[in-house]
C-alpha cells in the first residue's frame, strides 16, 4: 500500500514537471521595451550555468534592437572572458576600473564602460573586485549603493544584466536590492535545489529587512526529460509554481563548449540554444513591467 502511494505521489510530479515547460510567445512576436529593466542573475552554488545565461540573454536582446549594458560583478571574471576582448582590441588587466573603484570613487561610471558591440557595452570584472564587499563596507548606507550607481546609467539602456559571484555577500545583496528582476538559474539536482532554498530565504530576509519588492523568478537550467530531471522539477514547481519560468534552457554540448570553441549560438539559422533564449527572452519580456521611454542616446 505504502509503495503504491509513493508510486502515485511520484507520478503525479513527474506528469507536472513534464507539461510545466511551454514555450512562450509574444502575440506580435516582437520584444517591446519594458519598465523593469536592470536584470541580476543570482545563485549561491556555482556550476548552474548563471554566466552563460547572463550573456546569451543580454546578446540576445540586443539582436531585436535593444540596447544593453552588462555588469560583470564576479572577480573571477568570467563573463568578461566571455565576451573575447583582445578580438576587439581591448585589453583587461589590474589596473582596467571595475565595480570595486567605482564603489571606491576612484572611477566615474561611465569611464569603466567598455563598448563591445552594437547595441552592447560592458563594465568588466578583474580580482581587484575581491576588494567589493570590503569597499561597499566603507560607504554610508551600503545595501542601497547599487542603487544609486545604477540610478547614472539607467536611462541609457533598455536593459542592464548583472552577473554575480556564487555567494552570500554585501555587494549580492545590495545587487539585489537594486534589481527589479533576479532570477535564479538551476540545474536539477539535489545540490542544485538546496543552494536555490539557500538563496531564496536570504532574498526573502533581504525583502524583509529592508522593506523592498521585486521580481524573483527560477530559470531551469540544462534540462533534459530524464525520469531524474523531471522528479527534481517536479519537486520545485510543486512547492514555487509562481516563481519558475515556463521556459527553459535545455541540455547542449553547444552551448557547454560554445566560449572555448568561439562560437556564436545566436547567429546560427537551426540552433536550439537561440530558439530556448528567445523563448525566455520573450517570457522575460512578458513580467517586466509597463512600456516605458526608449533610452537616451
Amino acid at each position: 500500500m505504502l509503495r503504491e502511494s509513493v508510486r502515485s505521489a511520484w507520478c503525479e510530479t513527474w506528469f507536472r514537471a513534464k507539461h510545466y515547460i511551454k514555450p512562450v510567445w509574444l502575440k506580435d512576436n516582437r520584444l517591446v521595451h519594458s519598465g523593469k529593466k536592470i536584470i541580476s542573475f543570482v545563485m549561491c552554488k556555482g556550476g548552474v550555468g548563471k554566466t552563460t545565461t547572463a550573456l546569451l540573454l543580454a546578446k540576445r536582446f540586443r539582436q531585436v534592437g535593444k540596447k544593453v549594458l552588462v555588469i560583470d560583478a564576479d572577480p573571477q571574471g568570467n563573463l568578461t572572458a566571455s565576451f573575447s576582448l583582445p578580438r576587439i582590441n581591448v585589453l583587461v588587466n589590474d589596473k582596467t576600473p571595475v565595480l570595486s573603484d567605482i564603489i571606491a570613487r576612484k572611477c566615474p561610471l561611465h569611464d569603466a564602460i567598455i563598448h563591445v558591440g552594437k547595441g552592447l557595452d560592458l563594465i568588466p570584472s578583474t580580482g581587484m573586485n575581491s576588494l567589493l564587499d570590503r569597499r561597499l563596507e566603507q560607504v554610508p548606507d551600503p545595501i542601497f549603493e547599487m542603487k544609486r550607481i545604477l540610478s547614472l546609467v539607467r536611462s541609457d539602456y533598455h536593459y542592464v544584466i548583472i552577473d554575480v559571484a556564487p555567494a552570500l555577500n554585501l555587494v549580492n545583496a545590495s545587487i539585489i536590492y537594486a534589481s527589479e528582476l533576479v532570477i535564479l538559474p538551476v540545474t536539477l539536482d539535489e545540490y542544485s535545489r538546496q543552494g536555490l532554498m539557500q538563496t531564496l530565504s536570504e532574498i526573502e530576509d533581504l525583502q524583509s529587512r529592508f522593506n523592498f519588492k521585486n521580481e524573483v523568478r527560477i530559470l531551469v537550467n540544462m534540462y533534459s526529460q530524464n525520469k531524474l530531471s523531471l522528479l527534481y522539477l517536479g519537486l520545485v514547481v510543486e512547492t514555487m509554481t509562481d516563481k519558475v519560468l515556463r521556459s527553459a534552457i535545455r541540455y547542449s554540448l553547444q552551448i557547454k563548449n560554445m566560449i572555448s570553441t568561439q562560437t556564436d549560438l545566436l547567429s546560427q539559422r537551426q540552433s536550439m540554444a537561440k530558439l530556448d533564449y528567445s523563448q525566455l527572452a520573450n517570457e522575460v519580456i512578458t513580467l517586466t513591467g509597463p512600456n516605458i521611454e526608449a533610452p537616451c542616446g
